[in-house]
Formats: structure tokens, sequence, C-alpha cells
């Protein structure tokens, strides 16, 4: 869950003090000035960042929704849900990220509560569909028989409505009451360093909003599917061994059963894939934002002056997790099969090539 780029926590009195007050010696919080060749390099950085993440992650939904045989795995509909919350952070929420780092103000006005709850709302729907994800590969392997019983089309729409309702009331609900400061202590506000840079926007939480979200958002989730996947892994491996060791007059059996194993097998490692790069991109953010609650005039006046250059980063690599999972899905056969035609359609010989390609494999697994 991000907050924003820059989660800065004002002390605030009864008669609105300026931020300045948080840093008795005098430390200026903000993130430090750019200048006008990195601004330049960063403007198409990150506009390059953005494009993949929203074009990356359209192209997973296309290639889901456009082939019979991927949009028939009921896991893919997790995957689509999963694209299309990256896909929102990229539209609703890094372009103004962007813009307010590059121009080092805020020119969005009122905006900034509800781009806040997107950024917070997004990030938290990627992680529970992730959860999601793991309970459904979980099933798969340990109840292969009992699989599309348990796992219907309505089970599915259950998983996904509980996602992102709850996403949607950790963020937006709490954010848009203000529930996340308690008055006259550190509370969300809109300040300026000075006259020439202008507003910022900033999102104070007070320690309990601050764990609280974390928690909901990424570390209750996080052990939940640490717990299942490392199940999953341990059941394959034995699952594997048990074939191994059939009766050779079970051959046929043997082989289909092996296959259809492999499968799984191999779902499931993607999946845990995305979940591992899902970690590395956000535990760093999850770490600092509960700290930044909890003590954040340690943080921002006494640890270290740049701290806000450093959380940004942080930030903005929780964000870049966006552009991964398309690529991470592209080492599947069926799923590279499906971009080759989608991106080769303009061209008949690419689209003939990649048809060709694409008919030799049937969907075995996931993204």
């Amino acid at each position: 869950m991000a907050t924003t780029m820059s989660a800065i926590n004002a002390t605030l009195n009864a008669t609105e003090a300026p931020y300045q007050a948080l840093c008795a010696a005098g430390h200026d919080p903000a993130p430090s000035p750019i200048p006008t060749g990195v601004r330049i390099f960063l403007g198409v950085l990150l506009s390059i960042i953005d494009l993949a993440v929203i074009l990356g992650n359209l192209l997973v939904v296309i290639a889901i929704l456009k082939f019979e045989q991927l949009r028939s795995k009921i896991t893919n509909y997790f995957i689509v849900s999963l694209a299309i919350s990256d896909m929102c952070v990229g539209v609703f929420v890094l372009p103004f990220a962007a813009i307010q780092d590059l121009l080092g103000n805020w020119p969005f006005g009122h905006y900034c509560l509800t781009w806040v709850s997107f950024d917070v709302m997004m990030s938290t729907a990627s992680i529970l569909n992730l959860l999601m994800i793991a309970v459904e590969r979980y099933i798969a392997v340990t109840r292969p028989f009992h699989y599309h019983e348990i796992v219907t089309n309505k089970t599915a729409g259950i998983m996904l409505g509980v996602a992102w309702i709850a996403s949607g009331m950790v963020s937006f609900i709490p954010l848009q009451l203000e529930w996340f400061y308690f008055e006259g202590d550190y509370r969300w506000h809109q300040w300026a360093t000075d006259q020439a840079l202008g507003p910022l926007c900033k999102l104070a939480f007070n320690p309990y909003y601050a764990i609280i979200s974390s928690s909901i958002s990424f570390y209750v989730p996080l052990i939940m599917m640490t717990f299942l996947y490392g199940r999953v892994f341990a059941i394959a491996r034995r699952q594997a061994k048990q074939i191994a060791d059939m009766d050779k007059a079970m051959a046929n059996v043997r082989k289909d059963g092996k296959g259809t194993k492999r499968s799984e097998n191999k779902a499931t490692k993607t999946m845990a894939t995305v979940m591992g790069v899902f970690i590395l991109c956000w535990l760093p953010f999850f770490i600092l934002n509960c700290l930044l609650g909890w003590d954040p005039e340690m943080l921002l006046c006494k640890l270290n002056p740049n701290f806000m250059d450093i959380f940004s980063f942080f930030v903005w690599l929780g964000w870049i997790n966006s552009v991964f999972n398309p690529f991470i899905y592209s080492l599947n056969p069926s799923f590279r099969a499906a971009y080759r035609k989608i991106l080769c359609r303009c061209c008949g010989k690419g689209q003939s090539r990649a048809r060709g390609y694409y008919e030799d494999y049937t969907v075995s697994t996931v993204g």
C-alpha cells in the first residue's frame, strides 16, 4: 500500500501551525530539489515506466479475454483482476506522482486525498488478488480431484469481490473520513515549503492506522501466502515422488497424472515468482511506512536529512512492481504465444507464425 510519494507528518496545533514545527532543529524534511537535467531524464524514465505499467497489463487482460484457452482457466480470472489493479496504478496514481515529483509541487488541488485513496486501494487489491491466487493454487494441488467442485466461477467471483471490497474499505472509507489522524496530532495537511514551490500533497498517518492498514494490506496476506505456498511445494514434492514410485502396470495412469501434476506445479511456481517479486518490491516501503507513522520526528529530523528521497525511491520501487508481472507471465508458453499473436497482428506473416506457435500449446499452466 503506497500512501504517497512523500508521507510527511506535520505537527499541527489547534491553530494549524506550519510543518516546520516538526523539526525543532530546523531541518527541512522536504524532498531535495531536482536539477533541470536530472528532471528531464526522470521525466522520460517515469513516462516509460507508466506506459509499461498500462500497456503491459492491458496486454495481459487482452490475451486472456481474447483466447478461449486462456479464458477457460479460472486461475486466469484472478490474473485479470491483478492486471486491472496494476493498470489502475498506471492510470490513477503514477502520472500524478510523477508530475508532483518533477514540478516540486502538487497542482491538482483537492484531488490529493482521492489520489492517495486510489494508491492505497490498488496496491492493497494487488496483494489480496495474490492471496486469492495462493488459495486457488493450494486447492489445485492439495485437492486435485475436487478442484472443479470447489473452485467454480461463482466461488472465484466471490473471492474477487472480497478482495476488492476489502481494498476499498481499507482505503477510501478511512481516508475520505479522515480516520487516519487524531485531532490536534499528526494529520493530513497540504503545506508549502515556500511560496516558490507551492503546496505538496502529503499524508500523515497516526501510528495505529499505519500499522493496522499495513497489516491488512501487506503483512497478514504475506504470512498467509508464505504458509500456503510452503504447503503447496511440500505436497508437490511428495506427490512427485509418489508418482515416480508407482507400479509399472499403471504406466499410462502415471504418465497422465505426472503431466497434470507437472502442470499444476509449473503454474504454482509461476505465481510464487509473482509473489516473490511483489515482496521484494514492497517490503522496504511497508517497513518504513510503519516506522514513519510511529516516530516521524526520528526519521525526518534526526536519522537522515535525505530520508524523504530514500522513502520516495522505495515508494517508486513498489509501484514498479506493476511492470514485472506481464514479463513473468511471458515465461509461460501459452501467454508468450498469445502475446506474440497480439503484437504481430498487423503483420500477416508474423500473425501466421504466432498462430502456429500458439496452437502447438494448450493452456495447461497459468501466468
